[in-house]
């Protein structure tokens, strides 16, 4: 698949033309998996709360399917409230910006923060590519901005969470983005510390708080 020209625009394209982007990503998803699902652990022992981010996730995931329909994508886009359009929106940007922000994951330009969000961290080729140094800087503030929208929805979408759990919910993405990370990119453990991912590093994600 050719990859996408970086514009600085941000996700500004219209969400029709995106969705049917990312339709062939999913197409292609489903004849090597079989199926279209999260990177995320099982959720058969996992608490209330851990369920219902897990859920809603799916739920969104699924939704993006639906818009990505060409049938059913007007009618469905109709239906799509602005609020939950932005997170969707969020979803398909994040995807777009996936292959730029692995390989500043792998550069060591980025790394996972305990809050899950991204930590920036200048190095020599930020330093030395300003092309570079300019990409990366904007994948960071779009991932990062996209990432709060969509925790702050997976809160708007289930009646029993209030921005109370906003903090929890950030602790259980913060260790999904861990478990999806490769070894050697840089995470901050739970004290705040810096280190790097290796084999048994990552949180367990249904560990009783």
């Amino acid at each position: 698949m050719e990859k996408k020209v970086m514009t600085g625009k941000g996700p500004t394209m219209n969400i029709i033309s995106k969705t049917a982007m990312l339709a062939c990503i999913m197409c292609i998803t489903i004849l090597l998996n079989g199926c279209i699902s999260l990177k995320i652990v099982s959720v058969d022992q996992k608490t209330q709360l851990e369920n219902q981010i897990l859920g809603s996730l799916q739920a969104m995931e699924g939704d993006l399917v639906m818009v990505a329909s060409v049938r059913g994508a007007g009618e469905q886009n109709d239906r799509i409230s602005k609020a939950h359009k932005e997170a969707l929106m969020a979803m398909l940007n994040r995807q777009f910006n996936a292959d730029d922000l692995l390989e500043m994951k792998n550069a060591g330009v980025v790394g996972e923060k305990n809050d899950g969000l991204l930590a920036y961290f200048e190095t020599e080729r930020t330093r030395n590519d300003a092309e570079f140094s300019e990409l990366s800087k904007r994948i960071f503030e779009e991932e990062n901005r996209d990432r709060e929208i969509i925790m702050k929805r997976i809160i708007a979408m289930n009646d029993k969470l209030t921005m109370k759990e906003y903090p929890q919910v950030k602790k259980m993405m913060y260790m999904l983005n861990v478990q999806n990370s490769l070894e050697g990119h840089k995470i901050q453990d739970e004290s705040g510390k810096w280190t790097v991912k290796t084999a048994t590093s990552a949180p367990a994600a249904n560990e009783k708080k």
